[in-house]
Parts: C-alpha cells; sequence; structure tokens
C-alpha cells in the first residue's frame, strides 16, 4: 500500500511543474508553501496553483483498513480514480445485478474530503463477469446489456462529485488495430460511439474520456486514437 501510493505522490509531483500555465515550479519557487523549514505544503495547494487537479487510483481495502492511506489521500489530492471498484467485474457480477457497496464506499469518501472522482472504467476488456464473456448474446442482446450496464452505473453517480468517466478503456492495439474484444466481436466497431453515447445520455455533466496507454509520442497506436477520436467528433459523438 505504502509502496503504490508512494508512487502516485512521486508521479504526480513530475507532471505537476510541467502543467503550470502561471509559471509556478516547486523546484524553483524561492518562497514554498508556507510549513516548518519552508516545506513546500501539500500537492493538491501547488496543482490548484498549476490549474490542475491531482490525484491517484484508489483501492477500497487499504481505503477502510489503513487510516495513514486515508489520511494521505485528503491531505494531498483533490481528485481520486477508483481503482477497480467501478469496473464491470465488480458492480454487475451476475446480469441485471448490480453490487455497488465498494464504490457507494470511495463515492462517499471523496464527497466527505472536498475530492472529486474521476470514474473508471464502463467499457474494458478485462475484469469481466463470467456471465457477459462466455454468454452466447446476438448483437442486438449484447447492445442493450451494454446500455443498461453504462446508464445503470453512470446513473447512479450523475451529478454528484464525480467528474469524468473512462468510457472505453484500451481498444487500441500497439499496432493501431482494434483491440479483439467480445464488444469488438459481437456488436462491431461501433460499440465505442455507442459506449459514449450511452454515457452522455446516462450523465449530462461529466466529462467522457477514451483512456488508453503508449500514446505519449507519435506512434501507430497514437495516430490510430487520434484517427478513431477525430472519426467520433465527425459523427456527433459525445
Amino acid at each position: 500500500m505504502v509502496t503504490r501510493l508512494a508512487r502516485a505522490i512521486l508521479f504526480c509531483s513530475a507532471i505537476a511543474p510541467v502543467a503550470c500555465e502561471s509559471g509556478f515550479n516547486p523546484s524553483l519557487d524561492p518562497d514554498p508553501a508556507p510549513g516548518a523549514g519552508g516545506v513546500i505544503g501539500p500537492l493538491r495547494e501547488m496543482a490548484a496553483r498549476c490549474g490542475i487537479r491531482i490525484g491517484p487510483a484508489v483501492a477500497h481495502g487499504p481505503l477502510v483498513d489503513d487510516p495513514v492511506y486515508g489520511d494521505t489521500l485528503r491531505r494531498e489530492f483533490d481528485i481520486l480514480t477508483p481503482e477497480n471498484e467501478m469496473k464491470w467485474g465488480f458492480v454487475q457480477p451476475q446480469r441485471a445485478q448490480y453490487t455497488f457497496d465498494r464504490a457507494d464506499a470511495i463515492m462517499a469518501f471523496a464527497a466527505s474530503n472536498d475530492l472529486k472522482v474521476h470514474g473508471h472504467a464502463l467499457v474494458w476488456h478485462e475484469q469481466n463477469p463470467e456471465w457477459l464473456t462466455s454468454g452466447s448474446f446476438s448483437r442486438a442482446e449484447m447492445i442493450d446489456i451494454l446500455r443498461d450496464h453504462i446508464s445503470t452505473v453512470a446513473g447512479r453517480f450523475a451529478g454528484r462529485n464525480l467528474v469524468a468517466w473512462d468510457v472505453v478503456n484500451e481498444a487500441v492495439e500497439d499496432d493501431g488495430s482494434l483491440r479483439r474484444t467480445i464488444w469488438l466481436d459481437r456488436v462491431g466497431a461501433e460499440y465505442i460511439d455507442l459506449a459514449f453515447q450511452f454515457a452522455r445520455a446516462a450523465d449530462r455533466g461529466a466529462r467522457l474520456i477514451y483512456n488508453d496507454y503508449g500514446n505519449e509520442t507519435i506512434n501507430a497506436k497514437s495516430t490510430a486514437i487520434y484517427n478513431l477520436l477525430a472519426g467520433m467528433i465527425a459523427r456527433g459523438v459525445p
């Protein structure tokens, strides 16, 4: 737990100065935030000076079991991302049977500590329940399942302190092709548009995000993601 959170702090510390529009750099600022010996204040204060939010992925277990974990989150950060607790296998382990106890606990912690929440993730090729991956559903049934899941999960947290959703996660391979998933196989590439449309219908206010890795430089994957999103925008997908 400590190692994971420490890595998050180090990562966030590294990116905060880069994002500053005001020119503030905590490594160069001659008058850091107040504190004994000129110690720089919480990361959330530094991030606010840069005009950004900052925060790590959060797991339910240590949030409940380790006071230091929660204390660090509320002191240092102003946004968090549930690591697993909003993924399909956790919230809908059986078809149409939803379980939100862990997700609700993280949301409640965030709300009580002035933290925003970045929801993760509505559609992913991993951590799906067996009933979904092994079921023999028609294309129409898969679309109905997708609509019901996104409407239920995103709709539950709409209008609260959840400000963004990773709607579709890691749908592009390193070579730029669409990843072979149950959604691509059974619905087709349209599943990505549909997921964003369902998410917007469920939550009118949240920022909707396509989330992926390996696209920090120009390569086959980043170009494919760019083209994917450009096409979505051209089609009016939210």
